[in-house]
């Protein structure tokens, strides 16, 4: 009897340990400051709702016009602006803290910040994220 639980249990984290999660769609977007006018160098940090398992979050630097890009699972995330560490601003990583100059502190913590977005199943391309004051 005990090997036959043994046997189950370990068939039932087997499969959980498989099943299979959504690819990661491509995500774009450009972020304003409240002065309407692009945030640009700052980093931008996608946080999965409520997904413990949806694996370290979207993490990445705004370009020209506030514009930023890259990979996420479809799913609801919120989402932080922090400033870039100096130095490294190829790879913001998980060293970027505080929120940039200019820039409300809530916007820098998942807890607080406003900002929630939608990724749907084929991606999300017109993301436009406005800070206020």
């Amino acid at each position: 009897m005990r090997v036959v639980a043994g046997l189950l249990l370990g068939l039932a984290l087997t499969a959980a340990a498989c099943r299979k999660r959504p690819a990661e769609v491509p995500v774009k977007g450009r972020i304003k400051g409240a002065n309407g006018q692009p945030v640009v160098g700052a980093v931008v940090r996608f946080h999965a709702v409520g997904d413990k398992g949806a694996g370290r979050p979207l993490s990445c630097v705004t370009g020209p016009g506030g514009a930023f890009e890259g990979q996420a699972r479809p799913g609801t995330y919120k989402v932080t602006l922090l400033a870039v560490p100096k130095g490294n601003a190829a790879d913001p990583g998980p060293k970027a803290g505080g929120a940039p100059p200019g820039v409300p502190a809530r916007y820098a913590s998942p807890a607080d910040t406003p900002w929630k977005v939608e990724v749907p199943a084929e991606g999300k391309d017109d993301i436009a994220l406005n800070v206020e004051k």
